[in-house]
């Protein structure tokens, strides 16, 4: 985990999970996440099993440029990604294990974001798993602004123990985005990487 708000989301789950491999969605206190709440989102399963938005905290909203309550979770990734997030959804709920996933952003044919997503299941009820509650952060310095419609692209995904180590520095993190992002610029080659995000 790169990002220290990442860190404090897993540690808050692991917190009320006890040696439980998730909780119930009601032993969610927003007042003890109120630092990190604009960054944390639930998904729930519709009918048809597609995660979609329950609820989103505003700079979640704000990173994807728009309202994403009732959106649908898949539809927010670049198109060769969504079997990959798809199924990365399921697994979580089906292994009831949390899993870190590497992302980009894309407005308009550039990259313009590196981000840090955390998905981890939660009861509804006792024995049915079917939520997932989530976080999202922007990595780069400075963070995403202004309100571009986004779309996210997939990098690595990686399934948590319970005892991740620690957070790095602030200055040890930016570093390692840094090169992640000059990675991903040659593998996608038609996008244009903004450096430093938006100036307006």
């Amino acid at each position: 985990m790169l990002h220290r708000t990442t860190h404090t989301v897993f540690a808050y789950f692991n917190r009320i999970r006890g040696e439980r491999t998730a909780p119930l969605r009601t032993e969610i206190d927003p007042a003890e996440l109120k630092t990190v709440l604009p960054d944390v989102f639930i998904l729930e399963t519709n009918r048809l099993r597609e995660p979609q938005f329950r609820l989103a905290g505003t700079r979640v909203c704000a990173i994807l440029g728009r309202e994403l309550r009732g959106e649908n979770f898949v539809y927010l990734w670049h198109a060769p990604n969504r079997h990959k997030i798809r199924l990365g959804v399921e697994a979580v709920l089906a292994n009831q294990a949390p899993v870190l996933i590497k992302a980009w952003s894309i407005a308009d044919e550039e990259m313009d974001g590196s981000l840090e997503m955390l998905l981890m299941p939660l009861f509804s009820r006792p024995g049915i798993c079917d939520r997932v509650m989530g976080s999202l952060v922007d990595l780069r310095k400075p963070p995403l602004l202004g309100e571009r419609n986004r779309i996210l692209v997939a990098g690595a995904f990686r399934f948590l123990a319970q005892d991740e180590p620690r957070q790095p520095e602030e200055h040890e993190a930016f570093a390692v985005v840094t090169s992640q992002v000059t990675t991903m610029r040659s593998g996608l080659t038609h996008l244009r990487v903004l450096q430093g995000g938006r100036k307006d």
